[in-house]
């Protein structure tokens, strides 16, 4: 998953979050108005502050603006929690899916922490151009 395809994703939740409250108000039976507001925070705000973090990370690390692997996992981890999380609040085994979502976006932030953490710590590194 590339940043630009991981940044639009997030972008992609505020409408979605909009169709769920309609949803939400219209159906209230079948999904809660949680699964609106999860959709813009996990979704466009939580994606959102994770392509913005690793971009200005790699950035001003001096490193190239290149998602490598790690960070693919990254973004895959965290859209892995959204979307478990807004299927939570559908009713689709709540438990298992809530613990999964927690578990997705722990591993996608931790796993920020461990990737940039001795990156940022470190001098910057000067590109090769």
């Amino acid at each position: 998953m590339s940043r630009l395809a991981f940044a639009s994703s997030s972008t992609t939740c505020v409408p979605l979050g909009f169709l769920l409250l309609a949803m939400s108000i219209f159906a209230p039976n079948i999904l809660p108005s949680s699964g609106a507001l999860h959709a813009w925070t996990t979704g466009a705000i939580g994606l959102m502050t994770l392509a913005v973090m690793t971009r200005a990370s790699l950035g001003h690390t001096g490193r190239p603006l290149v998602a490598g692997r790690a960070v693919q996992v990254l973004y895959i981890a965290a859209v892995i929690s959204v979307l478990t999380r807004l299927l939570a609040a559908a009713g689709l085994s709540p438990d298992l899916l809530l613990s999964l979502s927690a578990a997705a976006w722990v591993s996608a932030f931790g796993g920020y922490v461990i990737v940039y953490g001795p990156w940022l710590l470190a001098p910057r590194v000067e590109e090769v151009r």
